[in-house]
């Protein structure tokens, strides 16, 4: 059964600058039917963090919902009270991950990079959606927010990064050798 995962951008971002590949969209899409995810990307991290500069590879993936970009409304409705309990949510996440109070009362217009708010924001749709991965290849994220999220929301979240979705596919057949260093490779 596919496990519902959300993806941060600098997850994809790897994937998508493989180098030496004659076809880096297609092994994309391999590697993530091989783990078997349904994969999303929270619709603000997808608006303020998706490069200005277009990308085939990234276009095609959600021009063709390999990754589906959920609307707002829908995270806010799916429970009850959702606007306020996804404000709460959000803004203690940010706090314990980076130390310091929510830069803004409004953390549906609030974006600023370095910020960490796609981390966060993206932990809440995971939390919101009962999504038992986040797709993540930074360090700090990885080490940190799954204790986090335990701590602040009672949810489980597992982090992954691509070495550890690597360690998943391990032996499986669809790749060879070298697929499996490249869309690993950290």
């Amino acid at each position: 059964m596919p496990k519902t995962v959300a993806i941060d951008t600098d997850f994809l971002n790897h994937l998508i600058d493989i180098k030496n590949h004659s076809n880096v969209y297609e092994l994309i899409v391999r590697f993530f039917k091989e783990l078997d995810f349904i994969i999303y990307m929270h619709p603000l991290v997808f608006m303020h963090e998706k490069s200005p500069i277009s990308n085939i590879i990234f276009d095609k993936l959600f021009d063709e919902n390999i990754i589906l970009v959920p609307d707002m409304n829908d995270i806010l409705s799916a429970k009850t009270g959702g606007k306020l309990m996804y404000e709460n949510m959000v803004t203690q996440i940010y706090s314990a991950f980076v130390g310091k109070q929510y830069p803004d009362e409004d953390v549906f217009n609030t974006w600023r990079r370095g910020m960490n708010l796609g981390e966060v924001h993206t932990a809440a749709l995971c939390v919101f959606f009962d999504f038992e991965y986040l797709l993540s290849d930074d360090n700090d994220v990885v080490k940190h927010l799954s204790d986090i999220i335990k701590r602040e929301t009672q949810a489980t979240v597992n982090i992954l990064n691509r070495e550890m979705c690597g360690e998943i596919i391990k032996d499986s057949d669809s790749f060879s050798r070298r697929e499996r260093r490249l869309l690993t490779h950290i």
